[in-house]
């Protein structure tokens, strides 16, 4: 599709910011030597104990456009990047991770493609990283083109077998992100990756296939550790799927089929499934399947077929599913 006219956009970076103060030099150097200006950058430290504090006030000593915002108390990165976009004033926004960072042209080529096709929810890149440990380089090639290029709703198709679209390397339409209902906090550690592609689902996305930001590897925990605690991960599914078929987001449903976006849940959406057989009418559950690769389709119908006592109704339901799938 070709670019529409061009119309300047103001852009805001939102950093949420706990105990990084050794990376945070690095990262706001990296914002504010962009070949185009970011107009505002907004920091919400979540209560930090080290020297984080002291860093931004240095920065803040020369940059009119940083603004320093600090909780009550430790809120966690949910909370501080809503807090931010709440506070934001530019028409795009990024969401930047304290101990990430990234290129010089990040924001000229991004907001570019953003202000040539306006009707794109979100721009992104590769999903490149960097180890902490010994500073090694993992490009993240994503299989979307070989040219910058604006990829329209109808047009995703696999999106997850590609591993996604990186939240890190991305740049979004404030609007869309509101309407996307910003980071659901009953989401948890999903609750990027929910955003992103509701948005996608919505109006589609840029894509530009060079490094342009890069997430950082260390050692230790993330926010998403909580994936491993099946307890946890189980209330986080059973929200992303309550969401999905309410009203507010059941205009997604045929991307996130076409995309096979239900992918990155597996196994845990087929455990779900298998605990909590009622919690889906069987509308919903067959719509749930095709949001699945084929083999993972298969591998939740064979479990049920071998519990066909245990599941009577799924099992007549995934019989059905079967023969039309044949025919």
């Amino acid at each position: 599709m070709e670019p529409l006219t061009r119309k300047k956009r103001t852009s805001t970076l939102v950093m949420a910011n706990y105990n990084h103060a050794r990376y945070l030099p690095d990262s706001l150097s990296s914002i504010f030597s962009q070949t185009r200006p970011i107009d505002e950058v907004i920091v919400i430290d979540d209560a930090s104990t080290d020297n984080s504090l002291e860093v931004l006030a240095q920065f803040q000593g020369y940059e009119s456009r940083l603004k320093v915002l600090r909780n009550d108390r430790n809120r966690g990165a949910v909370y501080s990047v809503n807090r931010g976009l709440s506070e934001a004033q530019g028409e795009l926004i990024c969401f930047h991770s304290a101990d990430d960072f990234i290129v010089p042209t990040f924001f000229e080529r991004s907001v570019g493609m953003l202000e040539a096709y306006p009707q794109a929810g979100l721009c992104t890149s590769f999903f490149s990283s960097v180890r902490d440990s010994d500073k090694e380089v993992s490009p993240g090639v994503l299989p979307w083109g070989d040219k910058p290029t604006y990829i329209a709703p109808q047009d995703l198709i696999n999106v997850e077998v590609a591993g996604g679209i990186p939240g890190h390397a991305s740049i979004y339409d404030k609007q869309s992100v509101i309407a996307a209902g910003g980071l659901i906090p009953e989401l948890q550690w999903h609750c990027d990756w929910f955003m992103i592609h509701v948005i996608a689902a919505r109006q589609g996305f840029c894509f530009i296939p060079e490094s342009l930001a890069f997430f950082r590897m260390t050692e230790g925990g993330s926010y998403g550790s909580g994936r491993s605690n099946w307890r946890e991960q189980k209330k986080v599914v059973g929200n992303i799927l309550r969401l999905i078929f309410s009203d507010a987001f059941k205009d997604v449903i045929p991307f996130f089929q076409a995309s096979v976006m239900m992918s990155h849940l597996y196994p845990d959406i087929g455990r779900f499934i298998v605990e909590e057989a009622a919690f889906l009418s069987h509308e919903e559950f067959v719509a749930v399947l095709r949001m699945l690769k084929k083999q993972e389709q298969q591998k939740i119908i064979s479990v049920i077929g071998a519990n066909k006592n245990l599941f009577p109704e799924l099992h007549d339901v995934c019989v059905e599913y079967q023969s039309k799938l044949a025919s």
